[in-house]
């Protein structure tokens, strides 16, 4: 099974107009992602369009 990490707050960014929207750079290979239309206050999984490295993050808007 693949290990997923966790993102840190300072590895990614939202956007106030675009609230379910969640812009991010993968750590390992720099690539910079989007993860599109994501529910608040729920576990997300990223995957690197890139490496394919997974990360997870809780989303919570407030």
């Amino acid at each position: 099974m693949e290990e997923i990490e966790e993102l840190c707050e300072e590895d990614y960014e939202t956007e106030e107009k675009t609230e379910t929207d969640l812009y991010w750079t993968c750590k390992y290979c720099g690539t910079d992602n989007a993860e599109y239309n994501i529910e608040y206050e729920k576990e997300i999984i990223c995957t690197c369009e890139k490496c394919g490295k997974k990360y997870s993050v809780w989303y919570c808007p407030y």
